[in-house]
């Protein structure tokens, strides 16, 4: 399959400002950390830093090719783009987007409940 170029600056644009904003929070986290006093503060900062890029991970419309192209209105609907026929459409139970998606989504839970509770750390 060739690439459509407008569909393809399309997606390039729309991660380029992705990652403008992912850094930008990046950024705050890591000038916090620089600056942190305690370890429990760092180890706050980390856990904001992790939820960070979980919660901003591309997998939208807008970081797809196919539902820009889909936008775009090349495509009619989800049941003629490509990627649906091999991995089924994206918001189907059991499709590989949906997987993917519930998966990040667990992942971030998981994040927010086990990496730091709160505790307090003593010297060695």
């Amino acid at each position: 399959m060739k690439v459509d170029k407008d569909v393809q600056e399309r997606l390039v644009k729309n991660l380029k400002n992705w990652q403008k904003e992912l850094n930008k929070g990046i950024d705050g986290i890591i000038e916090y950390i620089s600056k942190a006093d305690t370890v429990e503060q760092i180890m706050r900062a980390k856990k904001s830093l992790l939820c960070h890029l979980l919660e901003r991970f591309p997998l939208t419309a807008a970081h797809c090719y196919f539902c820009l192209k889909i936008i775009g209105k090349e495509l009619l609907t989800c049941e003629h783009c490509p990627y649906a026929k091999k991995h089924k459409i994206c918001d189907e139970d059991g499709s590989d987007y949906f997987l993917l998606k519930d998966s990040l989504k667990t992942f971030y839970h998981l994040v927010q409940k086990l990496y730091y509770k709160d505790e307090t750390y003593d010297e060695q």
